[in-house]
This record gives C-alpha cells, sequence and structure tokens, in this order.
C-alpha cells in the first residue's frame, strides 16, 4: 500500500478535537488561534478600569458643576441635595465610559494595559449595541464574583453579550504574575 499523497490532497489529523457548529462555546480557535485573558489581565482590567471611570465621573460631575454654577446658581443648590442626581452621573459616565473606548477601539485603557480586547465570540469587533448591553450586565449585582472558581473566566457580562476578552500578547503578561 502507498501511503505517499498528492500534493493538494489534504490530510485530516486524527488527533484534532472534534469539530462543532455551536457558537455558544468559546474556543481558540473561534477567536483566531488568541487565547483567552487570564484571570490576572481580567484583574488588572477591573482595577484601571474602575479606578479611570470614578477619575471620568468626577471630571464629568465637575464640570457639570461648575458649568451650572456658571449658567443657574440656583439649580446647584437644589442638585446638592437630591441624590438621583448623582446617581444618574454616575451611571451615565460609567456606560459612556464603556461604550466610547469598547465600541470604538474594542479596548479600554485597562485593556491597553494587559494587551487584551473585545470581541464577538466569533472574533469579530463588537457592535454599539453589543457594547451598550454588555456595559449594562456590568451593573448586575454580584456580577464581578462571576469569575470566581474558573481557569479561564468569562465573566456574565462576557456570556450573556455574547463577547469575550482576548489575550494579543499570548502569554507574554501571564509569565510576570505570580
Amino acid at each position: 500500500m502507498d501511503n505517499r499523497r498528492a500534493p493538494d490532497e489534504k490530510w485530516e489529523n486524527p488527533y484534532a478535537p472534534p469539530q462543532t457548529a455551536s457558537t455558544s462555546t468559546v474556543s481558540a480557535q473561534l477567536v483566531g488561534e488568541l487565547p483567552l485573558a487570564t484571570q490576572w489581565q481580567r484583574l488588572v482590567n477591573f482595577v484601571v478600569d474602575m479606578f479611570l471611570v470614578r477619575v471620568w465621573t468626577t471630571g464629568i460631575g465637575l464640570g457639570l458643576g461648575l458649568a451650572l454654577m456658571w449658567i443657574w446658581p440656583e439649580a446647584l443648590d437644589w442638585m446638592i441635595d437630591q441624590p438621583l442626581v448623582g446617581w444618574v452621573v454616575d451611571i451615565s459616565s460609567f456606560v459612556l465610559y464603556f461604550l466610547v473606548f469598547e465600541a470604538t477601539l474594542g479596548r479600554t485603557p485597562g485593556k491597553w494595559i494587559t494587551g487584551t480586547k473585545v470581541v464577538n465570540e466569533d472574533g469579530s469587533p463588537p457592535s454599539a449595541e453589543t457594547v451598550l448591553w454588555r456595559t449594562l450586565i456590568r451593573m448586575v449585582p454580584f456580577e464581578p464574583f462571576s469569575y470566581l472558581g474558573a481557569n479561564r473566566p468569562r465573566g456574565w457580562h462576557d456570556r450573556w453579550s455574547g463577547t469575550c476578552v482576548i489575550q494579543l500578547w499570548g502569554k507574554k503578561f501571564d509569565s510576570r504574575m505570580p
């Protein structure tokens, strides 16, 4: 029996994992052979982005307060006594932060630092609607704990929106972490 093959004939790898048409399972193959972000990368993303969201929110709050003080000083006194106004500014600036960065660049500053990026499960860039949905899910109580116990975590905001965070640098970042 001759085991040689024609140059244009492809061989099937008998050791390859079975392929499925399901998009609910994220594998490295679905995101262009790039691995999912590690727990350390996701933690750094969270800490950096939450710090910057606070800075962003403070800047927006100060800007609105100064503008209102100059335009309509009486309204500023009223706003200080209304906690709902603060909540609206907090939630709006939180959503705006992630929407601006992830919908336009696919990355927040935290993700730039760790070399990670948000993509859909098929590896394509997420739409603004997907990023908005992903961001709103982040406000679900206990959502940050949805990463616990997983080796390659995907939080609720990843799973429910059909997105994932991938590494762009491979394993470089991991080697620096304990």
